[in-house]
C-alpha cells in the first residue's frame, strides 16, 4: 500500500505553512484524499508528481523588478 502523507508533512516537502497546504486544496490546485470531513491525506506519488509538473512551468521564482 502506498504511504499517505498528512497535511504536515505536505507542509514540511513544500517549505509551507499547514494553511498554506489547506488553501492549495480548498482552491484544487493539489491532489488530495478527503478520509472524513476532517482529514485530508495524500499520495505520495500524486505530490511528487504535480511537483514535477509545477516545475515544467518553471522554477517559480519571480523575477525582481528593475533588473538583475
Amino acid at each position: 500500500m502506498e504511504e499517505l502523507l498528512k497535511v504536515e508533512d505536505v507542509a514540511v516537502k513544500l517549505g509551507i505553512t499547514r494553511m498554506g497546504v489547506y488553501g492549495l486544496v480548498f482552491k484544487n490546485q493539489i491532489p488530495a484524499l478527503k478520509i472524513s470531513k476532517r482529514c485530508l491525506r495524500f499520495r505520495s506519488s500524486d505530490i511528487e508528481k504535480w511537483l514535477d509538473k509545477k516545475g515544467q512551468k518553471g522554477n517559480g521564482q519571480r523575477k525582481k523588478k528593475g533588473g538583475n
